[in-house]
């Protein structure tokens, strides 16, 4: 392959193992494991870690190395008034847009994440949290990339995309627990009955809530966990 077409492929694959929860915030990145998984030189990987740094995604330490991105309070409260900006208009978009089929994988995305918030009572171990964390990861992308879908707007659904990359990176559940009181499945199943009705104003809504609860839990999370802020 292309130096530039190994590049690229270098990229999306740690932006996938991101995207994907599998590299905790503040996990150290290693240049030699990393080119030994993609089959590429450690020099490779090197300069995708560059392109992830100005992504805001991974931060270089002088004299340490490379380590998974982890918001400050202040930043990721910077973040959540973007998507709460953003998402609800996503949503009213989709309402009017969206299809049977695209409204089916909804109805099955609320219904798997249910089952996984019956999960959370029964997890003890740090491993289990972290690998219910992922599939978490996953049922919300798929949510949340559905809708995105059916907005039909391509510049729409990257930004978000970012936003919540970004947002995910400082996210409370790397901390060592999940939120017993849970209850996700239900916002969403909110926002998924508005598109159904395709009542604009009420998907707008819905989402709207859906973050902003979202928001507070996290909040409240990094207060406990002592997370600094810019100022400190």
């Amino acid at each position: 392959m292309a130096r530039s077409s190994q590049l690229d492929s270098t990229y999306d694959y740690i932006h996938k193992k991101l995207s994907r929860g599998e590299l905790e915030p503040g996990q150290k990145l290693s240049r030699r494991k990393l080119a030994e998984e993609i089959g590429v030189s450690p020099a490779l990987v090197q300069h995708a870690l560059g392109q992830l740094e100005k992504a805001g995604l991974v931060e270089c330490r002088a004299q340490s190395g490379t380590y998974v991105r982890e918001l400050t309070a202040e930043e990721f409260a910077n973040l959540c008034d973007l998507r709460e900006l953003i998402e609800p208009y996503a949503a009213a978009r989709a309402a009017e847009r969206i299809t049977k089929s695209q409204l089916k994988i909804l109805e099955n995305s609320c219904r798997r994440y249910h089952n996984l918030e019956t999960k959370i009572p029964q997890i003890e171990s740090a491993k289990e949290v972290w690998k219910l964390h992922r599939e978490l990861i996953d049922e919300e992308r798929v949510f949340h990339g559905t809708i995105l879908s059916a907005a039909g707007n391509q510049l729409l659904t990257s930004l978000i995309d970012s936003l919540r990359l970004l947002s995910q990176v400082s996210h409370d559940f790397a901390m060592g627990s999940l939120p017993r009181d849970m209850n996700v499945a239900s916002e969403h199943q909110r926002i998924v009955d508005a598109l159904k009705l395709h009542d604009p104003e009420r998907a707008r809504t819905s989402m709207l809530e859906h973050i902003m609860s979202g928001r507070e839990v996290l909040k409240q999370r990094l207060l406990e966990n002592s997370i600094p802020t810019v100022s400190e």
